[in-house]
């Protein structure tokens, strides 16, 4: 016969108080690897999304161009090798993890600008997505280099020196 019990049962089947935080451990531990993993699904999914239509950028480049004019960006000519070489840039940076962030906020910004001249679609909103949670969470393993905000604030060089005040000539 089935019993229901508060005590949680342990490897054994013996039931004991200490099973229920074994779980919780397992539970968190679950968590923890989902969400050191999630960041480098986030880059997979912001470079594989955004990889064709930046390429068309190029092999299409006349098509495009007529695309930006349509949308009212300003320079076509120049607007649409411009936005492929920032994409690819982005591509490049998130695949290595090479300052991720950055290319991450590079991607963000050229999505919320498809937002506001051509209309949002699935894909830009799934790249948004994706780049905001890499932004938010770092490149996550396999990465080259992934600095927090802080660590290149507190990289930057400081001048110590003190300053001497400007004289006016109102003085």
């Amino acid at each position: 016969a089935y019993v229901m019990s508060n005590h949680n049962a342990d490897s054994t089947g013996q039931t004991t108080a200490a099973a229920a935080p074994k779980a919780q451990n397992r539970g968190t531990k679950h968590l923890r690897t989902v969400l050191a993993w999630l960041p480098g699904a986030l880059r997979a999914i912001a470079v594989l999304v955004t990889a064709y239509p930046a390429v068309r950028k190029f092999t299409q480049y006349g098509y495009r161009v007529e695309e930006f004019a349509a949308y009212g960006i300003p320079w076509p000519e120049i607007a649409v090798p411009v936005t492929g070489a920032i994409e690819l840039v982005a591509i490049a940076l998130l695949t290595v993890g090479l300052a991720g962030r950055l290319g991450a906020g590079m991607l963000a910004a050229g999505m919320l600008v498809v937002a506001a001249t051509a209309g949002s679609n699935p894909f830009s909103i799934l790249v948004l997505v994706a780049s905001a949670g890499v932004l938010i969470l770092g490149t996550g393993p396999y990465s080259y280099w992934d600095p927090t905000v802080e660590e290149l604030v507190s990289s930057w060089p400081v001048n110590d020196s003190p300053t001497t005040p400007v004289r006016s000539d109102r003085e």
